[in-house]
C-alpha cells in the first residue's frame, strides 16, 4: 500500500498563497473597475491575474496538492508570452487617449494563444497516460522554449513601454507646469524593475527544471524559490495598488489637453513676429504673474495670451529654447530667489515661500532650484552668511 500524501503547507508558502490570493482579488477588481482608465485598469488586472496563475503552479507542486488531486493540473497555469504585450498595452493606455485594442493590436497574443494550445496537448497526454504534466517526454523542451520566448518577448515590449514613457513625459513637459500626477516616472522605474525580476526568475525556473527536476531538497534553493516568489508576488500586488491610485488623475489630466491642429504653419512665421509673440507672452507673464497657479498649463497661458497653444509651444521650443515646464519654472526660480532675499519673508520657511511661488513639491522645488542656481536652496539663502 503506498504511502499516505499530506499536504506540505508551512509558513512560507502560507505567505505566498496569501499574496497570491490578494492580488487574485485586486485583480479581480480592477477587471471591473468602474473609474479612471478602464482599458488601463483591466490589462494591469489581466497581467496580475496571470502572474498569480503562474506563480501558483509551483505552490501546487511543492504542497503536493498535484499528487493528492490530478486534476488541478488539467488547466494551462502558464500564459507568459501575454505579459511583455499586456505591459506595452497597459502604458499605451496609460499615454493615449482612448485607447482600444484593435484586430491588429490583438495579433501581440498570437504567440500566447499557442502558449497554451500546446499546454491543452500536454494536459491531454497527462489525462490519457495518467502521468503528471511535468513528467511528459517534451514537456522540459516546452518549457525551455517557452522560457526564453517569454524573456525575449519582456525584454522587446519593455524597450517600447519606455520609449513611450519617454514621450509622455516630453508631452508632459510641454503642457504642465508641475508634473505631480502626471509624470509617468514611476511607470519608467516600475517597468525596469519588472524586467529584471522577470528575466531572474526566468533564470531561476530554468534552471531549476534542468538541473534540480523539480527537486526541493536542497534548503538554499527551497529558500531562493520562496525569496523570489514572494518578491514577485507582492510586486504585482503593489502594482495593482498603484494603478488604483494613479489611473484615475493621470486620466483627468491626460484629457484636459488635446492636441491641436497647425502644429506646423508657425515655422514660416518671420523673426520679427517670433520675437513680438515672445515679448508679449513675457509680459504677460511678469505683470499677471500666471506662474504663481500651480495648475498652469500651456492651455491655460495660451488662452490667457488669446493665442493658438501650438504658436505658444513653438515660440517656447524656437525663440527661449525651453521646455514650458522649464519656462514657468524659471519664473518661480526667480519669485523664489527675490523672496528669500526680502527682509518681509525672513520669518518664513523656504518650503512655504516655494509652494507660495507655484511649486507643489518640495522634491521638485529642490532640485529644479539646484540645477537653475547651481546651489541648494539653503545654501543660496546662506550664501552671504
Amino acid at each position: 500500500m503506498p504511502p499516505e500524501i499530506k499536504v506540505n503547507l508551512h509558513p512560507l508558502n502560507f505567505l505566498i498563497i496569501s499574496g497570491i490570493l490578494q492580488s487574485i482579488i485586486l485583480a479581480c477588481i480592477l477587471l471591473f473597475y468602474r473609474s479612471g482608465n478602464k482599458m488601463a485598469n483591466r490589462l494591469i488586472g489581466i497581467f496580475v491575474l496571470i502572474c498569480g496563475l503562474h506563480f501558483s503552479w509551483s505552490l501546487i507542486i511543492d504542497t503536493n496538492l498535484a499528487d493528492i488531486f490530478k486534476p488541478l493540473f488539467w488547466v494551462p497555469y502558464s500564459y507568459l508570452l501575454a505579459i511583455g504585450p499586456l505591459l506595452f498595452f497597459y502604458t499605451k493606455a496609460l499615454t493615449t487617449i482612448d485607447f482600444k485594442i484593435d484586430t491588429k493590436a490583438s495579433f501581440h497574443f498570437l504567440p500566447v494563444l499557442i502558449e497554451v494550445l500546446i499546454q491543452m496537448v500536454f494536459i491531454n497526454s497527462s489525462i490519457r497516460s495518467n502521468t503528471l504534466v511535468y513528467d511528459l517526454p517534451g514537456f522540459l523542451i516546452f518549457r525551455i522554449v517557452e522560457f526564453a520566448g517569454t524573456a525575449i518577448s519582456i525584454l522587446l515590449y519593455g524597450k517600447q513601454c519606455l520609449s513611450l514613457v519617454k514621450a509622455h513625459e516630453a508631452w508632459a513637459m510641454a503642457n504642465f507646469s508641475n508634473q505631480k500626477d502626471i509624470t509617468l516616472s514611476w511607470l519608467s522605474k516600475l517597468i525596469k524593475y519588472l524586467l529584471v525580476l522577470w528575466i531572474f526568475w526566468l533564470a531561476f525556473e530554468l534552471s531549476f527544471f534542468l538541473f534540480l527536476q523539480f527537486q526541493l531538497h536542497l534548503l538554499l534553493v527551497y529558500l531562493l524559490l520562496y525569496i523570489l516568489l514572494g518578491v514577485i508576488t507582492y510586486s504585482n500586488y503593489w502594482i495593482a495598488i498603484q494603478t488604483l491610485i494613479k489611473s484615475d488623475v493621470l486620466t483627468e489630466k491626460k484629457s484636459a489637453i488635446l492636441p491641436t491642429d497647425n502644429a506646423n504653419v508657425y515655422s514660416r512665421l518671420t523673426e520679427a513676429e517670433i520675437k513680438r509673440n515672445a515679448d508679449a507672452l513675457s509680459d504677460l507673464m511678469q505683470k499677471e504673474k500666471l506662474f504663481l497657479h500651480e495648475t498652469l498649463s500651456l492651455r491655460t497661458l495660451a488662452s490667457k495670451l488669446q493665442k493658438d497653444p501650438n504658436l505658444v509651444s513653438y515660440i517656447l521650443n524656437n525663440f527661449f529654447q525651453k521646455s514650458f515646464y522649464d519656462y514657468v519654472n524659471d519664473f518661480r526660480i526667480e519669485e523664489v530667489k527675490n523672496k528669500i532675499d526680502d527682509p518681509a519673508y525672513s520669518h518664513f520657511k523656504i518650503v512655504e515661500i516655494a509652494y507660495e511661488c507655484g511649486f507643489n513639491s518640495k522634491a521638485t522645488f529642490n532640485r529644479v532650484f539646484k540645477k537653475s542656481t547651481g546651489k541648494s536652496p539653503s545654501e543660496y539663502k546662506n550664501r552671504d552668511a
